[in-house]
């Protein structure tokens, strides 16, 4: 290997030793200066062995500006101009990334356990995905797939199989939940029609019961004046029928009023055994799963590169993309921020639902890794 220095901000490049002419470009994050190298002829050979001949005298001559400076501050001071503020076009040199990896990150997709029930297609399109939050956000490339890259795998385990007894559990709660408030508003319903067709049916009785004292004490006053003519009689008859007649339909709605009261009731008796049901669904998730935290994925690393993503558990392939962006996010090297809904929270929301979006925490926290 032979090393020189990026002319734009005087990096130590190594590039391999040969001959012809080579594309070298600065790895610097704020310099990215591409420049040809003619390596194996003399004048490179010499021109790289002034780098480090030349090392001793430059240091030298940077100390003795340094000490002519502090010497002469203070005559100088009256001379200096106040800075001029730079716009987005700023050159001004930014810190190394925070540890010390090279961007972009190169990945691919490694041993997938048949047990989650993925392709490899899917998952690779998934964790583009997770990828494409960081580079929109970044508004650059920060990762590349490379047969060379670390492995991002799937690892099928005690902590799936805890996952998944955990999300069956809650299915079930969910499930009967549904079902108890279904209920609810169908009794509901129930109760407000047996209300109303009781108002009406007591407005009905009294009604029938106030024509009823009116023919009887028309009846009595006639017996009491010796007697109803033929014709008066007749008409009597026919109230009489009538209100028999009205006797009969009071009577059925009646039985149908409380035809519909009992219905009420079964259903009230099938709400109480639904409530049953969910509390003790309820009681049973929380013994055996309340307070449990699973570590649903891992990435491991060290300072300098990445070693690998290892995926443990999810329910879905939005819960997977939201796993797979918080550990691609530490492979960048970025920390837990607050909030439940930031995707590098340390604690997320299980089965949250929806796209899965970058909060203002996790931005900040994008920047400050990439030295912004």
């Amino acid at each position: 290997m032979l090393e020189l220095l990026c002319p734009r901000c005087g990096r130590m490049l190594r590039v391999p030793a040969g001959r012809g002419r080579l594309r070298v470009t600065c790895p610097r994050l704020d310099c990215g200066h591409s420049f040809s190298f003619e390596t194996g002829s003399p004048a490179s050979a010499q021109g790289v062995r002034s780098v480090w001949t030349n090392r001793a005298g430059w240091a030298g001559l940077a100390i003795s500006f340094a000490l002519a400076y502090f010497a002469l501050s203070p005559y100088l001071s009256s001379l200096t101009q106040p800075a001029v503020p730079r716009g987005r076009d700023d050159t001004t040199k930014r810190p190394e990334y925070s540890d010390g990896r090279r961007l972009p990150l190169e990945w691919r997709v490694g041993r997938l356990a048949t047990q989650f029930g993925i392709t490899e297609e899917e998952f690779r399109n998934t964790a583009s995905r997770a990828i494409a939050l960081w580079e929109d956000a970044a508004d650059r490339q920060l990762f590349r797939y490379g047969e060379n890259g670390f492995p991002v795998e799937t690892v099928y385990g005690q902590t799936a199989m805890r996952k998944a007894a955990a999300d069956q559990a809650s299915a079930a709660v969910q499930a009967i939940k549904r079902r108890l408030e279904s209920l609810k508003r169908t009794v509901r319903r129930s109760a407000n029609r047996l209300g109303r067709e009781r108002r009406r049916l007591k407005v009905a009785t009294s009604r029938f019961n106030d024509r009823v004292r009116e023919h009887g004490a028309e009846i009595s006053t006639w017996n009491a004046s010796g007697g109803a003519t033929e014709e008066v009689a007749e008409q009597l008859s026919a109230e009489r029928s009538s209100i028999d007649s009205d006797r009969d339909r009071l009577s059925r709605r009646q039985r149908e009023f409380e035809a519909m009261v009992e219905a009420h009731n079964e259903r009230v008796i099938q709400l109480n055994a639904v409530a049953d049901e969910f509390n003790r669904a309820v009681l049973d998730y929380n013994e055996n799963f309340k307070g449990t935290r699973l570590r649903l994925a891992e990435c491991e690393s060290t300072p300098e590169s990445v070693i690998g993503i290892y995926v443990f558990a999810f329910r879905n392939r939005q819960e997977l993309e939201m796993t797979l962006a918080h550990e691609f996010g530490h492979a960048l090297g970025m920390g837990h921020v607050e909030g439940s809904k930031s995707v590098m929270s340390k604690s997320v929301e299980a089965g949250a639902e929806g796209r899965v979006k970058l909060s203002k925490a996790d931005l900040a926290e994008l920047r400050r890794c990439l030295g912004r």
